[in-house]
């Protein structure tokens, strides 16, 4: 079953976005179409020059990797030609990639890309992963689910995650897990995915070899863009936005719009929208009326200081997640982003300060959302007359939905006033002809109104029983859709799919991507035994 993203909740911001108003024409390069692909492409150019570094960086990578997919070979030569664009997703490196949603995101790309391919031969299009390595928050990480079960890696620190290393406390969440899946139909395969993972030098490498090894043969490139080359292409916008705050000027202009509409920015911006790494810490720079400090009062430089350590160290500088789109968008030859709901928000923040930087602004893909239901979940949608896009509303809302669908309820009170004037219609006429009768059609009337409130009784009783019942199985829809009170794609490993289905689960993510803006998908799917 398929529904408009427009039946979730959503920013008020991308809810405008997806109902194509056209107040968000001006957030935007262009409606997402794909007729506007063509146009797009031959009105935003990508230099030669940062081709070739990419390409570099891109071979660096797979190469440290000793991975040899000729998929993914072939793409990133292709980097190097002037025809080739990139369709872009990214997401943070949780644990063993993180949860299915992810999976979903890139099989979105890649179902574009094909797309794409096929409408516009003459150009080559390449579906990108980009790495959020930079990012130090290690809490939104740590976790994963597999059926039902949590694993947790308790790293700590303030540095880049990309630049974690495996430990023993993550070999022994490896350990647990390969415990658990023992004898499902593809254990080996995802088994010789959590070694590599666990054997990789830091975690950047390692999300890059899981998703090569599940991805690769779809032709994916992963990028992780925390290297010294790509960030030399940018220092003059590290500078700019540094040195003379010129990105929260430049999106007044786009703030206006939202200020206007009352819509509640994502994330706000600040004068300074640069992060400063060095010794594996990564600290927000501050302006200050003498120059410049880190948050925590570590470091401090003067204009001409800063101006000189952009220029001898830009790998240092890491973009905040309202500069890092910019940055993306700089060194790679991208055409479509697809994001996630509170990504797209963000996305959409942004349009003065693309135009400011005349960086190339792409267009934009809510990505999709699949849900997959088990055969015991189907059956009780089924059994209730619910609608899989039901499962959003609240348990009170759905148990008042089934109670008033239920043949078996009597609005009793109503039905009593409804009946008594009818019986006392009736008795006027009955004493009109004849008085008498009066006494005796007083005590049939009372006989048979207690007969129907036992019948009513008892109906009620019924009626109390299977609303429990239908309690208990919402609980278990609800459950098995919302595990930890969160929807499952933001939960759930993807593992617990693969595991079952194998490769062909992921061929069947990339179908049902069947176009360009993402849906909410809902699907029947194999399902472990300990299913809800």
């Amino acid at each position: 079953m398929r529904y408009s993203w427009d039946t979730y909740p959503l920013h008020p911001a991308v809810d405008a976005f997806i109902k194509h108003d056209p107040v968000t024409n001006e957030l935007i390069s262009c409606p997402t179409h794909i007729d506007a692909i063509p146009e797009f492409i031959n009105t935003h150019g990508f230099t030669v020059e940062k081709r070739q570094v990419l390409y570099t960086v891109l071979k660096n990578q797979t190469q440290a990797l000793h991975l040899d997919i000729p998929q993914v070979n072939e793409n990133i030569e292709r980097i190097k030609a002037p025809t080739t664009y990139t369709v872009t997703c990214g997401h943070q490196l949780v644990l063993w990639s993180g949860p299915l949603f992810v999976w979903t995101k890139i099989a979105h790309c890649i179902a574009i890309c094909k797309r794409l391919q096929i409408q516009f031969p003459q150009y080559q299009f390449v579906p990108v992963f980009w790495l959020a390595a930079e990012d130090h928050d290690t809490a939104e990480i740590q976790t994963v689910h597999v059926f039902g079960k949590r694993y947790h890696w308790p790293v700590t620190g303030n540095g880049p995650v990309g630049e974690l290393i495996p430990n023993s406390e993550l070999n022994n969440c490896r350990i647990n897990l390969q415990n658990a899946i023992q004898g499902m139909p593809f254990a080996d395969a995802f088994n010789a995915a959590l070694n590599d993972f666990q054997n990789s030098k830091h975690l950047s490498q390692a999300v890059q070899g899981l998703l090569y090894r599940f991805f690769g043969s779809e032709g994916l490139v992963c990028i992780d863009a925390n290297r010294a080359e790509l960030k030399q292409l940018f220092k003059n916008q590290l500078k700019a936005d540094i040195l003379h705050q010129e990105t929260i000027k430049a999106s007044l202009q786009t703030m206006q719009l939202w200020q206007s509409k009352q819509w509640k920015p994502v994330i706000g911006f600040r004068p300074c929208n640069i992060f400063y790494i060095f010794e594996n810490t990564r600290k927000r720079i501050d302006k200050t009326p003498t120059g410049f400090e880190l948050s925590d009062k570590s470091k401090f430089w003067t204009t001409s200081e800063m101006e000189l350590e952009i220029d001898s160290n830009p790998e240092r500088f890491s973009p905040n997640a309202l500069l890092r789109p910019l940055y993306q968008q700089y060194i790679l030859p991208n055409i479509m982003y697809v994001a996630g709901p509170q990504e797209l928000a963000y996305w959409l923040q942004l349009k003065s300060v693309f135009k400011h930087y005349n960086i190339s602004f792409p267009l934009l893909s809510l990505r999709y959302m699949q849900i997959p239901l088990s055969a015991k979940t189907i059956r009780y949608l089924h059994k209730l007359n619910l609608q899989p896009i039901d499962t959003f509303k609240t348990e009170q809302a759905l148990l008042t939905a089934v109670t008033c669908n239920d043949p078996l309820t009597l609005h009793a009170v109503e039905w009593n006033a409804t009946f008594k004037s009818r019986i006392e219609d009736l008795g006027q006429r009955i004493y009109h002809v004849d008085a008498s009768l009066k006494p005796a059609f007083e005590a049939e009337t009372h006989k048979y109104l207690k007969g129907i409130e036992r019948l009513i009784s008892k109906s009620n009783a019924k009626i109390k029983s299977n609303a429990t019942q239908f309690q208990q199985q919402i609980n278990n829809i609800k459950n098995a859709v919302f595990p930890q009170h969160q929807i499952i794609e933001r939960t759930e490993h993807p593992a617990q799919w693969y595991l079952l289905e194998g490769p062909d689960f992921i061929k069947q993510l990339i179908m049902r991507c069947e176009q360009l803006e993402g849906e909410i998908v809902f699907y029947a799917t194999a399902r472990h035994n300990t299913e809800s």
